[in-house]
Order: structure tokens, then C-alpha cells, then sequence
């Protein structure tokens, strides 16, 4: 049987929920939890080729996010709170209000380092410090 695009969508979302609630569910776990969700019965080779379809597409989008601007964003995130933490490591009279505590600068100086660190690590992870590759040798 066949579905209107807008109630196939319906129930590829929902599909698409269960999965990440429970990634490694069953198909037919799938098929009764998608019966009972929407009231009706479904046939077991329709869901199956749904749920294909759905994690053909988690696939593809998971292969074709770029971590580069997700990288950028954070970097530009991180350079907001160190600026304000930095405030605080090196306060001055000039600077106005009341000096920090000491567990207070020892805190933000902590986080500063954690923070740089977090960074460093994660453009790691995505590889931007790999040496290019360099032609074959003769």
C-alpha cells in the first residue's frame, strides 16, 4: 500500500526517534512500536525498506557534515569566555568594582587552560594537524 508523502515523512521521523532511542532496535520492535504510535498496522517489508531508507540517510548526513565551520563556531565561542575569563586572571584597579578572590582567579585561570585544551584536542580529533601527504619517493 502506498502513503501520502506527508504521512510516509510521519513515520520515517518516528522510525528515526526509535533508533536513537534504542540504536540497536529490531525491525520488527520498530514495526510494533510504528503500529501502536499510529494506531494501524503496518506491513514488516514496508518498514523494513523505511527504516533502510532512514539510516541510508543518517549515513549520508553524518558523511557530508564538515567539521571545519562547527570547529570555527566553537572557536569563536571559546574566544568570547576567554576574553571574559582573562578579565578576571588579570584584574586591575583601573578596571573597576571589587578584585577577585584568589579561588576565583585560580578558577579562571583553570578553565582558560581547559578550554584551550578542549580545543586543541578536538581539532586534533578532526584531523587538522595531520602532515600532507607527500609524493612517493624515488
Amino acid at each position: 500500500m502506498r502513503y501520502l508523502p506527508p504521512f510516509e515523512e510521519k513515520i520515517r521521523h518516528q522510525i528515526r526517534d526509535e533508533m536513537a532511542k534504542k540504536p540497536l532496535i529490531t525491525v520488527m520492535a520498530i514495526k510494533e512500536r510504528m503500529e501502536k504510535v499510529f494506531g494501524r498496522g503496518f506491513d514488516y517489508t514496508y518498514i523494513r525498506k523505511l527504516t533502510g531508507k532512514v539510516r541510508n540517510e543518517i549515513s549520508y548526513e553524518i558523511d557530508h557534515a564538515k567539521i571545519e565551520p562547527r570547529l570555527a563556531e566553537l572557536r569563536e565561542n571559546y574566544r568570547m569566555m576567554r576574553e571574559r575569563l582573562y578579565k578576571i586572571v588579570y584584574w586591575k584597579p583601573e578596571d573597576g568594582g571589587k578584585p577577585p578572590i584568589n579561588r576565583d582567579v585560580n578558577e579562571a585561570a583553570k578553565n582558560i587552560v581547559m578550554m584551550d585544551l578542549a580545543i586543541l584536542q578536538a581539532e586534533a580529533a578532526a584531523g587538522m594537524y595531520k602532515k600532507p601527504v607527500e609524493g612517493t619517493r624515488k
